[in-house]
């Protein structure tokens, strides 16, 4: 399946979850821009802690839902972790173990 086909089948706000994703971690690694998927790790990233928790409060800001501070551990890539958010905005259940590679 390629990559458009595979957007094409998920739902609009998956797609906008992930893409403000990868539009936030640009804007705090310009030197990234137009490299970061969302398969990538946030270790290859670069991020660390603080910038981890601090993606997580940004999150909750532009999405409207309260999320543990802590995810960015558990969701390890952008893909993951959009698709997590996505469930707790639409409330459609996600396999958890599947997204932190369990």
């Amino acid at each position: 399946m390629t990559q458009a086909n595979t957007q094409a089948s998920q739902p609009a706000a998956l797609i906008e979850v992930s893409g403000w994703l990868i539009e936030h971690l640009e804007g705090k690694h310009p030197e990234m821009r137009g490299q970061l998927h969302k398969d990538m790790s946030f270790d290859s990233i670069g991020l660390d802690s603080l910038a981890r928790v601090e993606l997580i409060s940004a999150m909750e800001r532009r999405f409207g839902v309260a999320l543990e501070p802590t995810l960015a551990y558990d969701f390890v890539t952008a893909g993951a972790l959009s698709a997590y958010v996505w469930g707790q905005i639409s409330g459609t259940p996600v396999d958890q173990k599947h997204l932190m590679g369990v």
